[in-house]
């Protein structure tokens, strides 16, 4: 059986595979990581990491069964060129949610991969398999605990389907200026690249793409596990 695992600034995903058949899907936060080890038996894994000494932890889990982790980087082969100024710096996180829109997207048009995470990250991929660059943002919970650690008098909020642009309290207020902050970086961004939307291949992914898509005016793929999608294919390229 093989495991993808992404570990993220918050969670730990774990995706197992038998071939190419999804089998199991798991969701750990970072002090849960012992339970890595009730999921075996696991014969080939690949993980990525944004969270160097979680990337450890779970590395030594895996050496007591023998298997050593395939991790992924820039330096590895990838199925898409890698244009970035500095190439090498290019999140692991990233490579593999571009990697996995490159897998179950299209071949021949350009394509935009949203994450929606501790930070926002916009990628772009021309219709030559490039990737360009794209935008790293603060994300949802970023902007709205920054909020409430830089200030005395405002209140904790959650996030639905119904926020509207006008608050009338504060605590609609606050929804709306960090829901429609990420919506207009995006229309934005998408304008900037002067390409018809009919033309562009949109994927969305990460914790919060279920609240941002009810506020996304465009076609889009929705995809939670796109960068265990991505990590696969990456280590079969590699293996």
């Amino acid at each position: 059986m093989f495991a993808a695992l992404d570990i993220g600034n918050s969670y730990i995903k774990i995706q197992l595979f038998s071939a190419d058949k999804l089998i199991n899907y798991y969701k750990f936060s970072h002090d849960e990581i012992g339970k890595i080890s009730e999921l075996f038996p696991i014969s080939t894994a690949a993980l990525s990491s944004v969270v160097p000494h979680i990337t450890h932890k779970v590395i030594e889990i895996f050496k007591e069964i023998n298997v050593l982790p395939f991790v992924i980087s820039s330096e590895i082969k990838l199925n898409f060129k890698n244009l970035y100024k500095t190439p090498k710096t290019l999140g692991a996180d990233r490579i593999c949610n571009i990697a996995g829109a490159q897998t179950i997207g299209s071949t021949t048009k350009p394509k935009l991969v949203i994450d929606f995470g501790t930070a926002t990250n916009l990628n772009y991929i021309n219709e030559n398999n490039e990737f360009l660059g794209g935008v790293i943002s603060p994300g949802i919970a970023t902007m709205k605990f920054s909020l409430l650690a830089k200030t005395s008098q405002l209140i904790d909020v959650e996030f639905d389907s119904s926020i509207v642009p006008l608050g009338k309290s504060t605590s609609e207020c606050i929804q709306s200026g960090i829901i429609y902050s990420q919506k207009g970086l995006i229309q934005e961004f998408i304008k900037s690249l002067g390409i018809n939307l009919n033309d562009l291949e949109i994927f969305i992914t990460g914790g919060f793409s279920n609240v941002m898509n009810d506020y996304l005016e465009f076609n889009f793929i929705h995809e939670n596990k796109l960068s265990l999608i991505g990590i696969k294919k990456l280590y079969e390229l590699n293996n």
